[in-house]
C-alpha cells in the first residue's frame, strides 16, 4: 500500500496506456492503427513529466510525515551514571515481598464527593470501582502512575541508555544529568534525590519539579510536594500547571499512599482532585 497521492499518479498513468490499447488494438490480428501510434508517441512524451510529478508528490508527502525521534548524542560519563544510580537507589519502593492490598476510596472533585474501592496486586494489576465512568478512568490513571513510581526499577533497561552531565550551573535543584532516550530526558539530582525531570513528548514538554520530600525509616525518600508544568513545544507557552501533595502510611514493610491532592490550572480554570485511601487491608503474603 502506498500514499493515496502516489497511488493516484501511478494508477492514472497506467490507466492512460490501457485506454490506448483497448481503443486502438485491432482484435484478432495484433495490428495497431496509425492513431494508436500517435497516441503512443504522445504518451511517451507525457511519461517523463508524469514521473517528475510523481517524484515531486513523493517528496512533498515525505516532508509532511512526522520525523522519528532520535536520542540525543553525547559522550557518556561513568560519574554521571553513578550519580543517577545512587539517586534511584534512594527512592522508597515497595518491599520485594509486598503482596498488594485493597481499600476503600474517597474522591473529592472540587465540592463533589464520590466513594469507591480499589484492589492492587504488584506489579501491574489495578482495579478501581467507581460509579462515574469518566472519573473512574482518571482516578485509575492517577493511582497507576503513583503506584508505578513505587515499584523497583528494571536495572537491565536502564543500563542501555547513555548518561552524561549537563553544564554545571549551580542550580538549587541540583546537577543536571542528560539521558540518551527518545524523550531527550534530563534530571536534576541533589543529595541523592531526583528533584527535577524534564522530558520532550510529541508536541509538549513535561517538567516535574520536586519541592519537598520525606525521609523514611529505611533512609530513602518519598516525594511529598511536586509541581508539574506542561509547555507547548512550538511556542514555549504554559498549557497547564498542577501542584501535587502526597501523604503515605506504613503498610507491612512498605509505604503505601494515604492521600493525593492535585490542584490544576489550565484554559482559564482551576480544579482540585483529592484521593483518600480508607481502611487499607494488606493482602496475605507479606512477611
Amino acid at each position: 500500500m502506498g500514499h493515496p497521492a502516489y497511488m493516484f499518479l501511478n494508477t492514472h498513468e497506467n490507466r492512460y496506456w490501457r485506454m490506448i490499447m483497448v481503443k486502438h488494438c485491432v482484435s484478432g490480428q495484433g495490428e495497431v492503427s496509425d492513431k494508436y501510434r500517435s497516441h503512443v508517441a504522445f504518451a511517451k512524451q507525457m511519461k517523463r513529466p508524469l514521473r517528475g510529478l510523481r517524484l515531486a508528490a513523493m517528496v512533498a508527502i515525505s516532508a509532511t510525515m512526522p520525523a522519528t525521534a532520535e536520542p540525543p548524542k553525547f559522550e557518556p560519563s561513568q560519574d554521571a551514571s553513578a550519580l543517577l544510580e545512587a539517586a534511584r537507589e534512594h527512592r522508597e519502593v515497595f518491599h520485594e515481598n509486598f503482596p498488594g492490598c485493597r481499600s476503600d476510596l474517597l474522591i473529592h472533585v472540587d465540592g463533589e464527593a464520590h466513594r469507591g474501592s480499589m484492589l492492587f496486586k504488584p506489579p501491574i494489576t489495578l482495579e478501581v470501582q467507581l460509579d462515574d465512568k469518566e472519573l473512574r478512568k482518571e482516578v485509575k490513571r492517577t493511582i497507576k502512575s503513583m503506584l508505578s513510581h513505587r515499584m523497583a526499577s528494571n536495572n537491565s533497561s536502564r543500563q542501555k541508555k547513555p548518561v552524561a552531565f549537563g553544564p554545571e550551573d549551580h542550580h538549587p535543584l541540583g546537577r543536571k544529568i542528560l539521558i540518551g532516550d527518545k524523550y531527550s530526558s534530563s534530571y536534576r539530582i541533589h543529595d541523592n534525590q531526583i528533584l527535577e525531570v524534564d522530558r520532550q513528548m510529541d508536541e509538549k514538554r513535561l517538567l516535574i519539579s520536586v519541592l519537598d520530600t520525606e525521609k523514611t525509616t529505611t533512609g530513602r525518600y518519598l516525594s511529598r510536594h511536586f509541581f508539574v508544568t506542561v509547555f507547548d513545544r512550538a511556542s514555549g507557552s504554559v498549557k497547564s500547571a498542577s501542584a501535587y501533595t502526597d501523604a503515605y502510611q506504613k503498610l507491612g514493610n512498605s509505604y503505601f499512599p494515604k492521600s493525593r491532592r492535585i490542584v490544576s490550572a489550565g484554559k482559564g480554570k482551576t480544579r482540585t482532585l483529592k484521593i483518600d485511601w480508607l481502611d487499607v487491608q494488606l493482602m496475605q503474603g507479606e512477611e
